[in-house]
Parts: C-alpha cells; sequence; structure tokens
C-alpha cells in the first residue's frame, strides 16, 4: 500500500479517537492528489498569538484538545504516492487572558514552551546540523544573522498520523496505557529515512 492510501486511511479513522477524554474534537483535512492537510505555518513568539488563532478558526487542525490545544498535520507525495515532505505540529493553547494587546513573549512563553514540530523535507538539507527530518522542540528566536538560534534534532523513522498523535498525547498528556490499544491497530513497518550513521544523536520513534 502506498504511503499516500495509508495517510488518507488513518486520517478518516480519527473520528475513533473522539472516545478518548482528553479529545475535544477531530477534522478531516483537505485531500488533493499530491497533498493532505494545510501547512500551519511555522510560528514564533512574535507570530504565535495570530497563527494559532488563524489556525482555530480555520480548523486547520486534525485533533483538537480539550484545553484547545491543535495537533496539525501536512503530507506531501511524489507521483507514485510515496511521501515526499511532511510538516507535523503541535501548537499548545494559549491562556484565556492573551490577547492581541499583551502577547508579547513574556506573557505568552510559559504557555508555548511544549510547541513541537516536526519536518521532513530534503529542502535546506546539511549532515548533522539540518537533517531531512528533524525535530524543533519549543519556540527560538531566529534571525539569519544568528543562525544558532535554530536547534534541529534529527528524528530517523517516518512517522504517520497516529504516530504523531500518540507522540503527543503520551509525551506531553501522559495518556493512560489503556487507550494503546486505539493506536496499535494503526502501527507501521518504521525504517529510517535519514542515514542514522552520520549522526552524532539522533531520535528513533518506536511503539
Amino acid at each position: 500500500m502506498s504511503d499516500y492510501n495509508i495517510v488518507i486511511g488513518q486520517f478518516k479513522e480519527l473520528w475513533r479517537l473522539s472516545s478518548i477524554p482528553l479529545i475535544l474534537s477531530h477534522n478531516t483535512p483537505k485531500i488533493r492528489n499530491d497533498y493532505i492537510g494545510e501547512l500551519s505555518g511555522k510560528f514564533t513568539y512574535k507570530n504565535y498569538y495570530e497563527l494559532y488563532n488563524r489556525c482555530l478558526s480555520s480548523r486547520n487542525y486534525q485533533i483538537l484538545i480539550q484545553d484547545e490545544s491543535m495537533i496539525s498535520m501536512y503530507y506531501a507525495f511524489s507521483s507514485d504516492g510515496e511521501i515526499s515532505r511532511y510538516n507535523l505540529s503541535f501548537i499548545p493553547s494559549l491562556n484565556n487572558e492573551i490577547d492581541e494587546n499583551n502577547c508579547d513573549i513574556n506573557n505568552i512563553i510559559e504557555d508555548v514552551e511544549n510547541y513541537m514540530r516536526i519536518d521532513f523535507d530534503i529542502q535546506g538539507y546539511e549532515k548533522i546540523f539540518h537533517e531531512k527530518q528533524h525535530l524543533h522542540l519549543g519556540l527560538n528566536n531566529k534571525s539569519q544573522s544568528n543562525e544558532k538560534n535554530v536547534v534541529r534534532l534529527p528524528v530517523a523513522e517516518k512517522l504517520y498520523p497516529w504516530d504523531f498523535i500518540f507522540l503527543i498525547l503520551k509525551l506531553i498528556y501522559h495518556l493512560e496505557d489503556g487507550y494503546d490499544k486505539y493506536f496499535n491497530k494503526h502501527k507501521q513497518e518504521y525504517y529510517n529515512i535519514i542515514n542514522v550513521e552520520d549522526q552524532i544523536f539522533h531520535i528513533k520513534f518506536k511503539r
């Protein structure tokens, strides 16, 4: 089965997660021949309030959690249906007292410390420092003059939608083991999409 069909099948099964108390709602993404979902954008401290509210109001998420944090995923595919790129984001919610007048870094830093994005994209590849697949954890004060502010942690295995959802619910929300059965059905054969022999450090996904 192609990656394209696996991803579509997993998105169409999201309704099964509605019985998990943590989940507020789910949303099936736009499905096109060469991509599924929409990019959520690259969040910074400066644009967080704007992008968070844009994603929430446009329903650019697949999972909305009870605290109004979001899981948003985008997949692109080659002509033969294999994954060529993806963007998997966990977008933490903001305090109810935050608005456009007080959304500076000092007021939102605690709310967004668990922001997480996994990118798979050959563009910009640089051995060790910018691997084809990498994890952004938290937000960085990125500037063109100081790339040292950007830390990209290499991730070895290809991830499908239910893998990323499981990762977020387990690591951040401590999902009870009794709910693992929902995810076991969607286990795939995992294989590396980066050269792990080149790495001085990398993250391995296993469940």
